[in-house]
């Protein structure tokens, strides 16, 4: 039965390459959902489990097809995609590979920055240059809450699901030297934050009935497997996004749009409370997990973890402008691969003094284009709720990065901010250009005009 699933999923896969092809911004999707789809099949297929990059390679090739579908579109596809935000992340990440040559523990730096590599091209090079509008966005919402509920779902059906330390994770059996090995809890519980924040956030182009109870739908399942996976900060932040991003993503001009949001919110609010009521008694463990002071005992922890780096760092004066190498705190912690779990500290200890402003000069860049660019679509309710929705995922992946983060890793903490920065490059090239007037701008139904300007362009050389 299980054999029959994983076939499944790899028509699935299919059916998303499709979509990727008709609707590009839908990868982003598919790269949201990859490591939680990515358990699943291991769990369903054993080859999966022993070559676990192959499914990789899968939601690899989807991205490839929407930047194909792209290009083959939009002939200005490249216009913003080489902007300030992506230079300065790019130059970071090479400034952390030349770190590693007077790193203490090279070889665990470099085994890092090997698995990276491939979701660095796949996240912050290729993934951007997928998005040419404001509308790729759009399409992008509904799809992804059928598929990512799909795979919630399918996660909790599964029979191989159990809790182990009071957390829901998948066991896949004999992998890695690993008698019992299980799946990434955190990564679950991600998506779920992921699947909360879309579905009450967005507003589908459609309307119905139906559209509003599949998000209530998504907000539950997300919330859930959160709660279930035992991820405590990937449950209290993505609320968090939620309600901070609530207000930009709904405009109130007159009394009826406050009730109507207020009733909206209310409601999301309801589903909110019968997830954390259903999902959070299943497990003895799971409900001590979730107890106050073991939450405080975990986040003492986690700050005595990331200050045994910054005191290494302090100890070492001559090591403050460059720090003590990427990976450095595998070889202080003295175990192998492990690191500070907080992207800005481990910028502070590993890449020192200009390492860490980098990163600030960088965060300071990503709220600069993400105000511009909510300002930019605030006056369309549709487009202003899309625009918040991209904005409250590169705030939850920010926040995150100060929880789990690690900088030569996956670039999870900066992929989406790197799509906003590119929207944004984009529309600033235009209206530079000439091709459209500044008044014009959003341009999230301005292709024929572009095309007709570029196609002006191209004939007078």
């Amino acid at each position: 039965m299980l054999t029959v699933l994983g076939y499944l999923v790899l028509v699935g896969m299919a059916a998303c390459w499709v979509l990727c092809y008709r609707r590009p911004g839908f990868a982003l999707g598919l790269v949201m959902v990859l490591y939680t789809a990515k358990q699943l099949q291991m769990s369903y297929m054993g080859v999966f489990l022993e070559h676990s990059a192959w499914f990789n390679y899968l939601v690899f090739f989807g991205v490839c097809l929407a930047v194909v579908a792209s290009m083959s579109r939009h002939r200005t596809m490249w216009f913003g995609a080489w902007n300030r935000v992506l230079a300065l992340t790019l130059f970071m990440y090479l400034f952390a590979l030349f770190a590693m040559l007077y790193s203490p523990s090279r070889e665990y730096a470099m085994d890092r920055a090997k698995d990276g590599a491939p979701y660095w091209l796949m996240e912050a090079v290729l993934l951007p240059l997928v998005f040419v509008e404001l509308r790729d966005v759009q399409k992008f919402c509904m799809p992804f809450l059928v598929v990512a509920s799909a795979v919630v779902l399918l996660f909790l059906t599964n029979p191989h699901t159990t809790f182990y330390a009071g957390r829901l994770t998948l066991q896949m059996g004999f992998f890695r030297g690993v008698a019992d090995y299980r799946g990434n809890p955190l990564a679950t519980a991600q998506l779920g934050g992921y699947l909360a924040i879309v579905a009450a956030l967005m507003l589908p182009m459609r309307a119905t009935w139906v559209a509003n109870m599949m998000r209530l739908g998504a907000v539950f399942l997300g919330l859930g497997i959160a709660i279930s996976a035992g991820s405590r900060g990937q449950l209290i932040l993505a609320v968090l996004v939620i309600v901070l991003f609530w207000p930009l993503a709904r405009s109130v001009r007159n009394p009826k749009q406050f009730f109507v949001n207020s009733f909206g919110f209310g409601m999301f609010a309801v589903v909110a409370f019968f997830a954390l009521r259903f999902f959070i008694t299943q497990n003895v463990e799971q409900d001590a997990r979730w107890n106050p002071q073991r939450q405080l005992e975990t986040i003492g922890h986690r700050a005595w973890e990331a200050w045994r780096l910054i005191d290494a760092w302090l100890e070492q004066p001559l090591k403050w402008p460059f720090g003590l190498g990427t990976n450095a705190y595998s070889f202080i912690s003295g175990e192998p691969h492990s690191y500070a779990h907080n992207v800005f500290i481990e910028l502070l200890g590993e890449l020192g003094l200009l390492g860490f402003a980098c990163g600030v000069v960088l965060v300071v860049w990503i709220i600069r284009d993400g105000r511009l660019f909510w300002h930019t679509h605030r006056h369309d309710p549709p487009a202003r709720a899309t625009a918040t929705v991209l904005l409250a995922l590169a705030a939850y992946n920010l926040l995150l990065a100060m929880k789990q983060g690690t900088f030569v890793g996956p670039p999870d903490a900066w992929y989406v901010a790197l799509i906003i920065s590119k929207l944004v490059a984009r529309d600033q090239a235009l209206v530079a250009h000439g091709w459209v007037d500044e008044t014009r701008v959003p341009l999230v139904d301005d292709s024929a005009a572009i095309a007709e300007a570029y196609t002006r362009h191209e004939a007078a050389g």
